[in-house]
């Protein structure tokens, strides 16, 4: 989530810390894993309702077009090497996200 993010002028407005700790937070939800816990609160310095916002900007974003003009991040994950995960759909999980937040 967060090398797509670096292409979004949108994104300014946040932190590189706060953008970094969101992609955790939904990379955790898209993996169905523990959300965001106090362990990650304490090292991040955020909550995730501070995240919020981020979030859903980050998830309004890549549901709306995630390939559109960045083949190259596209292509870069279909490999092995990162596990494919630009072929994975996340879109039920970032939309329930858009939908939270």
């Amino acid at each position: 989530f967060t090398e797509r993010m670096l292409q979004e002028y949108t994104m300014l407005d946040h932190k590189p810390s706060e953008i970094a700790a969101s992609a955790v937070s939904m990379a955790l939800r898209a993996s169905h894993r523990q959300p965001w816990s106090a362990t990650l609160h304490h090292y991040s310095g955020y909550t995730e309702e501070e995240l919020a916002s981020c979030m859903s900007k980050m998830s309004q974003i890549i549901i709306g077009n995630p390939h559109q003009n960045h083949q190259a991040v596209a292509k870069k994950y279909n490999s092995t090497k990162y596990g494919k995960v630009s072929q994975m759909n996340f879109s039920h999980t970032l939309s329930a996200l858009v939908r939270k937040f």
